[in-house]
């Protein structure tokens, strides 16, 4: 469907399973062990040191050029650390129920050494990726995946618990719980989610205790005899008891496809989550608009709604942004807004909304923005009154992309990608005290390039795909951050020269 351009490559490579559809493996090769490329001096302060949590040595199970770690989330405890991503080099071309494509790596030393690690399937399902984790006070991490069940033929969230720092965790169990493909009563009924999201915070009722909130996207279409809807949603829901259980999922926005009295396309998805002073929750998500029906939808809207009974009810969705469309190229029926950075090397760029809470309690929302002619900016915008009211600005230059925010008591960071020349890139932070006056400082050590994407080198990726998003998170004024990076290379009789080899880095400072 058209709006699947739009969704996690996760979720669309889970779709095509579902659907029994292939992809053709773009070219076959043995990987060597990566080298590190040469660093790039920068002018900008650096964050510290640069250091890869994957192991590539364990990459091509499935295929040799399978051997991408992407969309890294990150959660910290202490000195316990856990980093989620996307792993395809420990997966197959073709699904099978060993399969696990939702991998982390774990460090119980602030960082400085990294262990890799498989998420367990929830038989019969297999994890497909978008990985999220959180920590709670106590120190249990918890890990949202998409796993895709070949018996509901669907997509849904499922949530897993640590209790030993990261080293393990339990076999994930589905929160999403109406999602697949059912007939009953002459209804047919199909639901899957997409891009999940999580994040930890005290009860409204009772500050002491906290709550586990999980957010997704829901595409569903649902048909009778004589009526049918087809649309999106963002789904809330909530735990309690350390995610052993999870309350009946509420909508904090709901969409059809089409808008007959406005006589438009619509869609949301993207959702994010943060928690604020007395338990308020805060669920900020993208809404896509097409007043031409022509599935482009140019017209993007930043939203957010608030909670104050543990998302038992949301206030009316609010817009805090209009974006604009990032990106000018498009590749028809392959890719959605992208950004070039040579042949057959393209980016696309969601517009999606990051949330953290700040100095004061403030409300953070750091999203990309775009010129008139699709450049792209970072931009932060700021409540001071629980999300009634926002200011915003620039905190990047422009080809600034993908951001990500790590937020407390003592400050705001915005880490993204930067456009280095027209073909190079590096990961900067936008650092700030107050939340009004940002510096910039350097997160990655070197610069880097752009994989080929379309066709993609790895063949199980989305086109046009290098992550949807990466990891900031902030506490007692210190951030950690995750992110993908391009600065290794596979060497193999196919790739003499070498190619790029795309894993995950971690910084902190």
């Amino acid at each position: 469907m058209p709006i699947s351009r739009w969704m996690s490559g996760s979720a669309r490579r889970a779709l095509d399973f579902l659907s029994h559809r292939r992809s053709d493996p773009a070219q076959t090769s043995r990987s060597t062990a990566p080298s590190a490329s040469r660093s790039v001096p920068l002018a900008l302060p650096a964050l510290g040191p640069n250091v890869r949590v994957n192991d590539p040595a364990g990459d091509g199970i499935g295929d040799q050029d399978m051997t991408t770690q992407s969309e890294p989330s990150i959660a910290v405890s202490g000195q316990n650390i856990v980093v989620g991503y996307n792993d395809d080099g420990k997966s197959s071309l073709f699904y099978k129920a060993a399969d696990d494509l939702t991998g982390y790596s774990w460090s119980h030393d602030g960082g400085a050494t990294w262990h890799d690690a498989q998420l367990p399937n929830p038989y019969p399902g297999v994890n497909v990726g978008d990985p999220v984790v959180a920590a709670d006070p106590a120190g249990n991490f918890y890990f949202a995946s998409l796993e895709v069940d070949d018996v509901k033929r669907g997509l849904a969230v499922a949530v897993a618990r640590s209790t030993d720092g990261g080293v393990t965790f339990s076999t994930p169990k589905p929160v999403s719980i109406h999602t697949g493909i059912s007939f009953t009563n002459r209804t047919f009924r199909e639901v899957d989610a997409d891009k999940p999201w999580l994040t930890v915070g005290p009860d409204p009722k009772d500050p002491s205790h906290s709550l586990i909130y999980a957010s997704w996207t829901e595409f569903f279409a649902i048909f009778s005899r004589h009526r049918g809807r087809v649309g999106s949603r963002i789904m809330v829901s909530s735990s309690a008891d350390l995610g052993h259980t999870w309350s009946n999922p509420r909508a904090a926005d709901r969409e059809r496809s089409f808008d007959r009295k406005k006589h438009r396309g619509q869609f949301v998805s993207g959702s994010n989550l943060t928690v604020g002073p007395r338990g308020r929750l805060y669920v900020a998500w993208e809404r896509f608009l097409d007043p031409h029906r022509k599935y482009t939808y140019p017209l993007r809207q930043e939203r957010i709604a608030t909670s104050v009974n543990a998302g038992r009810w949301f206030s009316r969705g609010k817009r805090v942004a209009s974006p604009g469309h990032v990106g000018r190229i498009a590749a028809p029926l392959a890719c959605s807004n992208t950004l070039w950075f040579g042949r057959s090397r393209l980016v696309r760029v969601q517009e999606f909304p990051v949330l953290g809470t700040g100095p004061g309690g403030d409300v953070y929302m750091a999203y990309n923005g775009a010129n008139a002619s699709g450049d792209p900016y970072i931009h932060v915008a700021r409540s001071m009154d629980f999300g009634t009211t926002w200011s915003k600005q620039k905190v990047s230059r422009r080809g600034a992309f993908m951001p990500a925010i790590g937020a407390d008591a003592t400050g705001v960071d915005v880490m993204y990608y930067q456009r280095v020349g027209s073909t190079q890139l590096q990961v900067l932070m936008a650092r700030s005290a107050d939340g009004a006056n940002y510096a910039r400082t350097a997160v990655s050590s070197t610069t880097f390039g752009v994989p080929f994407t379309l066709p993609p080198f790895d063949p199980f990726i989305a086109p046009c795909y290098m992550g949807d998003y990466n990891g900031a998170y902030r506490t007692n004024g210190v951030t950690y951050a995750a992110w993908g990076d391009n600065r290794d290379t596979v060497i193999n009789p196919f790739w003499p020269s070498g190619r790029i080899d795309p894993n995950v880095y971690f910084s902190k400072g």
